[in-house]
Parts: structure tokens; C-alpha cells; sequence
């Protein structure tokens, strides 16, 4: 029995080891589920992370969306308020431009009428010269016939 009992024993040391080779497989999976458990807590911090960081991205994004329309909105408002200052600038030109001709039309007319008035009054003078240069002529002509008359009655 003795040597039975040894054989048992041996069985019963197997079997032990058995069981203890089982809890080191156990405990190595365990360890492999912690490993993974901790690796999946840690991608899970990681995609918050990411997560995070895609939403401040979008929020920047979206500030300077903003900011480029509001750059867009006051570049058009400028481009809108120099054309109407111009286009005031350029009627008001335009209005002052039509009054200069106006007067200066104004002005040439007038000068005309008095170049025609001036002509008229040349043409009038000139015409009272002649007749007085006629009537000069004439007194003359008169005067050396007398002169003649009074030579011949003098003893001439």
C-alpha cells in the first residue's frame, strides 16, 4: 500500500501542479484582460483627448469663419461708402462742371453782343467819318472857291 500510496501521491502532486499551472494560466489571462482593459482606458483618454482637440479645432474654425465674413461685411461696406462718395463727388462735379460751361456760354453770348454792339458802333462811326470827310471835302472844295473867288476880286 505504501507504494500505492507514493503512486496516489505522485498522482496527487500532478494533479496539484495541474491546478497550479491552470491559476498561472488564469493569472496570465487575467494580466492580458488588465493589460487590455488598461490599454482600452487609456485610448479612451486618448480619444477624449482627440475629441477635445477636434472640437476647439472646430470652434476655431468657426471664429474665423466669423471673422472673415465680419472682414468680408466691412470690406463691402467700405467698397460701398468710397462709390457713393464718389458718386456724390463725381455729381457734384458734374453739377459745378455744367454751371462753368453754362456761365461761360453765358458770358461768351454776352461778349458776342457786345463785339456786335461794338461792331454796329464802329460801322456807325465809320460811317459818320465818311460823311464828315465828305463834308469836309466839300467845305474845302467851298473854301478854295472862295478863295479863288476872293483872289480874282482882289486882283488876282
Amino acid at each position: 500500500m505504501s507504494d500505492m500510496n507514493l503512486t496516489q501521491a505522485a498522482d496527487e502532486i500532478r494533479k496539484i501542479l495541474r491546478g497550479f499551472k491552470a491559476v498561472e494560466q488564469v493569472s496570465a489571462a487575467l494580466e492580458s484582460v488588465g493589460s487590455i482593459q488598461n490599454a482600452g482606458k487609456e485610448a479612451e483618454t486618448q480619444l477624449g483627448c482627440i475629441k477635445a482637440e477636434i472640437q476647439k479645432a472646430q470652434e476655431e474654425l468657426t471664429a474665423a469663419k466669423v471673422e472673415i465674413q465680419n472682414a468680408k461685411d466691412e470690406a463691402k461696406k467700405v467698397s460701398a461708402d468710397a462709390k457713393a462718395k464718389a458718386e456724390n463727388k463725381m455729381d457734384k462735379l458734374a453739377k459745378e462742371a455744367a454751371e462753368f460751361a453754362a456761365k461761360a456760354n453765358e458770358d461768351a453770348c454776352a461778349m458776342t453782343a457786345k463785339v456786335e454792339a461794338a461792331k454796329l458802333d464802329l460801322d456807325k462811326v465809320l460811317t459818320d467819318r465818311d460823311a464828315a470827310q465828305r463834308e469836309l471835302d466839300d467845305l474845302e472844295a467851298k473854301i478854295a472857291k472862295v478863295k479863288a473867288q476872293a483872289a480874282k476880286l482882289l486882283g488876282g
